[in-house]
């Protein structure tokens, strides 16, 4: 089944949510999606367009191709991220999971919300922006000065 803007849902209990996986660093989005402490797992009604249910969860240990497998193993099918590599991007895409690059470092649940109603804000992925370089990792600079 599809939801807004022709979007994967999954039924759970009966109704058809999207979850939704969004990096988070000290409460806010994180910038950098392979290197964030956390993700807030979101459950919600695409119909409603309301949060059932947010989750913050502890990010495995960084490495390379492990965040796609163990988010779909969550169960998640749209990633709302800062900047994300291609790689990785390109190994979502192979689970079917819809990635979102360019949101705002907001709150998870103000970056989900807007989401479902359509009024998400997004500049681009970070991380195509110049200061990037992909030379058998990730080494954008903007990152690396916490901005």
């Amino acid at each position: 089944m599809r939801g807004k803007d022709d979007t994967k849902v999954v039924k759970s209990r009966g109704v058809f949510l999207l979850k939704i996986a969004i990096p988070v660093e000290r409460g806010v989005l994180s910038p950098h999606f392979g290197h964030c402490a956390e993700f807030a797992l979101i459950e919600a009604d695409p119909i409603s367009r309301k949060i059932i249910r947010t989750e913050i969860v502890s990010a495995p240990p960084h490495q390379p191709g492990l965040l796609p497998q163990w988010l779909g193993e969550t169960g998640c099918n749209i990633i709302i991220a800062g900047g994300m590599g291609n790689r990785a991007i390109s190994l979502f895409s192979q689970k079917g999971i819809e990635v979102i690059c360019g949101a705002p470092s907001l709150n998870p649940q103000d970056i989900a919300l807007a989401f479902l109603n359509g009024e998400l804000q997004t500049s681009g992925n970070l991380c195509d922006e110049p200061g990037f370089k992909e030379a058998g990792g990730h080494n954008c600079k903007k990152h690396k000065q916490g901005l």
